[in-house]
């Protein structure tokens, strides 16, 4: 076997499997870093391509024993039924062993940055066990393209052939078993799917153990029968955990309902981020106190903890809460002022916000609108002379004494949900 790893396509190619994870965790920038649980499943993620990868290069090798001279020689070795394992095996190994590097990698980038702590250290296994199975399963179908099509093309049917049966089954809403998905937000609140991935990892393991058998029912002389028993168990195994998991539709990505681990920073208000993505809390925090200070000056109540949303928990209403659009805007060291803004113009979790019947008027998404201009009026950060063609425009240039009754009362009824009673300023002088 070690001849075998050395020597195995995948080892040849070492640089180029590489390169390929490493270009697809970082096509889309770095959003992750900062939130160990999003790195692990956005490197997880990248099996969608290294598998393809890998199947191509798992094929070129089972192409090359298919000669005729090479396929007698084995026939005659003790041991003929399993020679061309190492086919399957060494690319599997060599692919897998790619993944965990980045794995680790991506692991000590966040140490760099900080943050270490994983919030479900069960969950980054499950992710990591799946992708590793994927791998391991696409070395599978790409030596079996190349047992049955011993042709150089066959290297690049099987990398086409798993990919785009990846991106079908992703068009046409299937659950897909070549790809890991879920790394496109923060797992902040989530956790990988037990039954999903036990599922996955299971199907590849019976698709890899059919390969195998088929291999030694075309290469062993004796024992042919085992051979045909174990290819049709496995073959019928993995059939059946597909129709399973069409049928089922398991999740690989839940929500986690253990409690949230939190760090809080700050005070007036204090603002708390999850223990396992801290990286701008103290930015954050230094930033709120801030834009806080004329809400404060203006006689309005500003929640005294600010925290951030999390799937599946339910909000304090007594507690201002923020859930940025962008969720890679709280894994970078500084976010965005205007951000910041946003979070104090919503001092309540108002289930209105929320409501699955549909939006709050549109007199709500106006009043929150306007506190966070004002707010980066009063901070320096934006020209009143900028708003002159609104609506607003008069009244954000009027002097602060004449704002601020306005922003007292709002305040209020923003912090009490009480949401039928807001009016735009213009309304409120009429």
């Amino acid at each position: 076997m070690t001849a075998a790893l050395r020597s195995c396509a995948a080892a040849r190619l070492l640089p180029l499997l590489l390169l390929v994870a490493v270009g697809v965790v970082l096509s889309r920038g770095t959003p992750w870093l900062g939130e160990p649980s999003w790195t692990v499943i956005r490197i997880a993620g990248s099996v969608i391509v290294l598998g393809p990868v890998l199947a191509g290069l798992a094929a070129m090798d089972a192409a090359r024993w298919n000669e005729e001279h090479l396929t007698a020689t084995l026939r005659s070795l003790p041991r003929s039924a399993v020679a061309r394992w190492p086919v399957v095996l060494a690319n599997a190994v060599v692919g897998i062993g790619v993944l965990l590097v980045v794995q680790a990698a991506g692991y000590v980038a966040n140490l760099a940055v900080g943050v270490g702590y994983v919030a479900s250290p069960g969950s980054a296994l499950l992710l990591v066990l799946g992708a590793c199975a994927v791998l391991l399963g696409s070395a599978a179908v790409g030596a079996l393209v190349g047992l049955l099509w011993g042709s150089v093309l066959a290297a690049p049917l099987a990398a086409a052939g798993l990919y785009g049966l990846a991106l079908l089954a992703l068009s046409l809403d299937f659950p897909s078993l070549f790809a890991i998905m879920g790394g496109a937000g923060g797992m902040v609140g989530l956790r990988a799917g037990t039954t999903a991935f036990v599922t996955l990892v299971g199907f590849h393991v019976l698709l890899t153990a059919a390969v195998l058998a088929a291999y030694a029912l075309r290469d062993g002389v004796v024992r042919r029968r085992p051979a045909a028993l174990l290819l049709a168990a496995a073959a019928g195994g993995a059939v059946a955990v597909t129709t399973w998991t069409v049928v089922a539709d398991p999740e690989q990505v839940v929500v986690d309902d253990r409690p949230v681990a939190w760090v809080c920073a700050g005070d007036q208000p204090r603002v708390c981020l999850p223990r396992e993505s801290p990286r701008q809390l103290d930015w954050l925090a230094a930033e709120m106190h801030d834009l806080a200070e004329p809400l404060a000056a203006a006689g309005a109540t500003v929640p005294g903890t600010y925290r951030l949303e999390v799937p599946g928990h339910d909000r304090d209403l007594a507690e201002g809460s923020f859930a940025p659009l962008d969720t890679g805007r709280l894994t970078r060291p500084e976010g965005e002022p205007e951000d910041v803004a946003a979070y104090l113009s919503t001092p309540a979790p108002c289930a209105a916000y929320s409501d699955p019947a549909g939006p709050p008027p549109a007199v709500v998404h106006e009043t929150r609108e306007l506190l966070r201009i004002w707010l980066l009026v009063r901070a320096g950060l934006a020209d009143p002379a900028d708003f002159r063609e609104a609506w607003f425009g008069p009244w954000i240039a009027a002097p602060v004494a004449e704002q601020e009754p306005w922003v007292r009362t709002t305040y209020e009824q923003l912090r009490s949900c009480d949401l039928d009673r807001l009016a735009p300023p213009v309304l409120a002088e009429r």
